[in-house]
């Protein structure tokens, strides 16, 4: 009888280490999983990864544009960024300040982010950016449905109000003010140039 609380306490404490797995405890969230998700596919971007970059869209995915006009189905917007992929880097848009959340169920989320470019935030000359995008859990992993990129023009600090485009063409953006005017601002040396 002696033993008996020695070998009672002894099992209590082997059922409680086998009762939670170390594996377990280092499972990430769904939500930490889309944030590394989307964390890579701009990367992927940044270092020309065209592979990474357009398997993270579905292939129903959607991309809207910076251009009002802009609807690009994945195959699509594939043909277009090739020439920008054959390139050092594709572009490099790092995100921050990042919302995910989770539809019931977990399978489907929804994102917004800020973005910076060119290493500044994007309110510097081109209005503020924000990123928005839809992800949907598949077998192979999380995959983006739909995404969007807006920003505000902006030339040299002023709004540009009631301009009807604004297209962003990665080192320069093109806009057309309502008097029909087309502008480009192209990025010189560090510094934004207004070119008419």
């Amino acid at each position: 009888m002696r033993y008996f609380p020695f070998i009672s306490c002894a099992a209590g404490l082997l059922v409680c280490s086998l009762g939670t797995p170390a594996a377990a405890q280092d499972v990430p969230t769904p939500v930490a999983e889309i944030n590394t998700f989307l964390d890579r596919w701009h990367h992927a971007a940044a270092v020309s990864d065209e592979a990474a970059y357009f398997g993270a869209l579905d292939s129903t995915a959607v991309y809207l544009g910076t251009d009002p006009d802009e609807r690009w189905s994945k195959q699509a917007f594939h043909e277009w960024a090739k020439p920008h992929f054959a390139r050092k880097s594709a572009w490099d848009l790092t995100p921050f300040g990042r919302h995910v959340t989770l539809a019931p169920g977990g399978a489907i989320a929804w994102f917004d982010e800020k973005i910076k470019w060119f290493d500044t935030p994007l309110n510097t000359w081109m209005g503020t950016w924000r990123g928005t995008g839809v992800v949907h859990r598949t077998a192979a992993g999380w995959r983006i449905l739909q995404c969007s990129e807006r920003g505000e023009c902006i030339l040299l600090g002023k709004k540009l109000q009631g301009a009807t485009a604004c297209a962003l063409d990665l080192a320069s953006v093109s806009f057309t003010v309502p008097s029909g005017t087309r502008l480009s601002c192209v990025k010189v040396g560090g510094q934004p140039e207004a070119r008419q």
